[in-house]
């Protein structure tokens, strides 16, 4: 049980390291599959401030076929350092890609991720998954706060592309992606209110007022005189 573990984590560091091979192999034959899409779920508008703030990654297989997937990486950048991630877990509200032989899970976050780069990955701890036509799964459940300085503004969230975001089979061939659909939220900032007067500022102007009063009364009294 130990052994296995420690060869997770392992391969954990070495995924990074797996993408750029895969990058760069001129052998390596990528797997036909046309019409897979990764895309972000609807994102709803938060507040400045707020903290464990989510969104899901999807991945939907829109070809007439099933597509065996070994492993996956995907990488998000935000638009605002008013925006900061914090976490990517397994708990998608889509059924989860490996579902239960999720080998990094339930946290899938990478390493070199930062406020506003993310980055996960993860494998099939059994083998291969096909994914049917027409179905959609999760890749993972990202977690963000936002700060409590943030003005109101509006967020994108862009899936990198290959291969900071990017699918693999077995062999470690890359399968092909049509393409990234990111999205945008709005952030409704903290509200500015102007400070009321004070009582005693309040007091110390009617005061003022009556003062200027008695002086018009008094120098007209004088002139009358």
């Amino acid at each position: 049980m130990e052994k296995t573990k420690l060869f997770g984590v392992a391969l954990h560091f070495l995924m990074p390291l797996m993408a750029a091979t895969v990058m760069c192999s001129l052998t390596a034959t990528p797997t036909h599959a046309d019409g897979l899409i990764v895309s972000l779920a609807p994102l709803s508008d938060v507040a400045a401030g707020s903290t464990g703030n989510s969104f899901d990654v999807l991945l939907t297989n829109t070809s007439g076929s099933a597509v065996s997937i070994e492993a996956f990486f995907f990488e998000v950048l935000s638009s605002s350092s008013d925006v900061t991630f914090t976490d990517a877990t397994t708990a998608s509200g889509a059924p989860y890609i490996f579902g239960a032989d999720s080998l990094f899970g339930p946290d899938i976050i990478g390493l070199g991720s930062t406020a506003t780069d993310l980055n996960a990955s993860d494998l099939d701890l059994l083998g291969s998954t096909a994914l049917e036509a027409g179905a959609t799964v999760g890749l993972g459940h990202v977690l963000f706060n936002v700060s409590p300085t943030a003005p109101t503004e509006d967020v994108s969230f862009n899936l990198a592309g290959f291969p900071g975001t990017s699918l693999a089979d077995d062999l470690g061939n890359d399968i092909p992606i049509q393409s990234l659909i990111g999205g945008q939220l709005g952030i409704n900032g903290a509200a500015t209110t102007v400070p009321e007067p004070s009582s005693l500022a309040l007091l110390a102007t009617g005061l003022g007022f009556f003062a200027c009063l008695g002086f018009r009364r008094t120098v007209r009294q004088a002139a009358l005189e």
